[in-house]
């Protein structure tokens, strides 16, 4: 479904460059500003979903957030980088599935992007800003990445995801059908489980 969902955006106009960085089976691609001389760069980690380089998805988002903030950055000399997830969009070649990943994978193509914005800029650091689910990428890559300037979270959740999951579909009575196998599943997920959505109400999967 994903790829299909993919497909669909495929002719998003983007503003900038392209630029690409090593993924595990193919290249990640992505759209690059940038920024005034000697000026710092900027990578945006996309939310959750098949969240296109541009901030929209095929499931009705079409506001094209991130273009928006890149080009107001640049217009203060700011570069950015923002990006097509693994598996999406024009880096559907980096893995076979695109919902076969995991937050560690999302910090792993962080690092690979550093990398490239490094080789391509001269930047001796590089900032990421993470939107949403994104936000949790960027500190999980905090962790683990080298040579980032800091982070810019954008709405991203500061309390367990488990938790604001529960809440938000405990909140909405229309999950009534997928609360059973979405509760179980976040429980699973928490224990570092796999799940197999194949029994799993169609809305669900």
């Amino acid at each position: 479904a994903a790829m299909s969902l993919a497909s669909s955006c495929a002719g998003a106009a983007h503003a900038g460059e392209e630029i690409t960085a090593p993924g595990p089976q193919g290249g990640l691609h992505g759209s690059f500003i940038a920024p005034a001389d000697g000026g710092p760069v900027l990578l945006i980690v996309p939310g959750s979903g098949p969240t296109d380089r541009d901030g929209n998805n095929p499931l009705g988002v079409s506001a094209a957030s991130y273009r928006l903030l890149a080009e107001a950055l640049a217009e203060r000399g700011i570069g950015s980088v923002r990006i097509d997830k693994r598996g999406l969009f024009a880096s559907a070649g980096a893995v076979a599935d695109a919902n076969a990943v995991t937050i560690d994978d999302y910090v792993a193509d962080v690092a690979s992007w550093v990398g490239a914005i490094r080789d391509r800029t001269g930047a001796g650091c590089v900032w990421l800003a993470g939107h949403s689910e994104g936000g949790l990428v960027a500190l999980a890559a905090a962790q683990e990445v080298d040579a980032l300037c800091g982070l810019v979270l954008i709405a991203a959740p500061g309390r367990p995801l488990g938790v604001i999951m529960r809440e938000q579909l405990e909140a909405n009575p229309a999950n009534a059908p997928v609360l059973a196998d979405a509760t179980a599943a976040i429980a699973r997920l928490e224990a570092g489980e796999r799940v197999d959505v194949a029994g799993f109400h169609p809305a669900l999967q």
